[in-house]
């Protein structure tokens, strides 16, 4: 006798969640252990949608129905009671069966032994808590600083921008100052503000953490540091050009290199409600407001002036 074809379709009328399903692992999930189910193999769509709507006896499912459709995939998992599967019509059989009870690739009409599921929902994982910042000020001879810079019309022509250093409650040393020049940018205003916190820096501190919420200003003295010398500071995309805020960049790299202390760049989110984030913009704000410096600094100067007092200090 030629063996029979594994049926394409599976049609549940009565489980869980009544359809069509591809595979029987899919109809399993929706019949095993359910009460009264009704479902059964086919070739054919058409014939298996037809199984779905034939009028059936009333039994009451242990879940309510959802909409009938075809399924791709699975709707829901859970472990049932297993049962032998036979090639008959349907018969009520008893729901403690006297031998165990096997699983196995069931013919195109089955029953299904009644058990009741308990479905423990899953649990959320509980979120990390934020990680806390510290405060400016300084602690022995170590150093915490907050510094950003601000810009009003960034990139138009009337923008005027400032700095902003925060070390802390009532220090002298807190500035809000005028970004000088005609060059008035919201990148200029954060590295500004990075260079006060380095040149007002006490001299006894040993270690000093800068806290910025400006990832350009850290990236150029971080991650693009050494694309940006080994380039001579020439543009990525057009070598006669000279990046962008170069005169300060070198400023920036002069005092950074030369430092006492240990400098550690730590990126801070922008409006974190963060106290001292918050008093390091409202300086920078306070700074753009000021009236305008036409003239700009030197930067490239004062980073050879930095670089020659460096040397004759060694």
């Amino acid at each position: 006798m030629a063996k029979k074809n594994k049926p394409l379709y599976y049609a549940v009328r009565t489980g869980r969640n009544p359809g069509i399903y591809k595979t029987w692992d899919e109809c399993q999930d929706q019949v095993d252990g359910f009460s009264g189910a009704r479902f059964k193999g086919f070739n054919i769509l058409e014939e298996a949608q037809r199984f779905i709507v034939k009028p059936v006896e009333p039994v009451t499912p242990a879940f309510s129905a959802t909409d009938l459709g075809v399924y791709d995939d699975k709707q829901s998992v859970a472990q049932g009671t297993q049962a032998d599967y036979k090639p008959s019509q349907p018969q009520p059989i008893q729901s403690k069966p006297s031998q165990p009870l096997k699983r196995k690739e069931p013919s195109p009409e089955v029953q299904i032994v009644p058990k009741k599921l308990k479905v423990e929902p899953a649990q959320p994982p509980k979120p990390e808590p934020p990680k806390e910042l510290p405060r400016a000020g300084i602690y022995g001879n170590k150093a915490v600083v907050y510094t950003d810079g601000a810009c009003t019309g960034n990139g138009k022509g009337h923008a005027q921008a400032g700095c902003g250093v925060y070390w802390g409650g009532g220090s002298p040393d807190n500035l809000a100052e005028k970004v000088p020049g005609p060059n008035q940018t919201n990148n200029r205003g954060e590295m500004m503000a990075v260079i006060r916190a380095l040149e007002r820096c006490p001299s006894n501190i040993k270690v000093l953490n800068i806290y910025s919420d400006s990832e350009y200003t850290i990236n150029c003295l971080t991650k693009w540091r050494a694309a940006y010398e080994k380039r001579n500071f020439a543009s990525s995309t057009n070598k006669k050009e000279l990046i962008k805020n170069v005169d300060m960049i070198k400023y920036l790299y002069a005092l950074f290199d030369n430092h006492t202390a240990a400098i550690k760049m730590n990126w801070v989110k922008g409006h974190n409600k963060h106290p001292d984030n918050e008093a390091a913009d409202e300086l920078a704000v306070a700074g753009a407001r000021l009236p305008l410096v036409p003239q700009d600094v030197d930067w490239e100067s004062l980073a050879i002036l930095q670089s020659s007092s460096a040397d004759l200090s060694d």
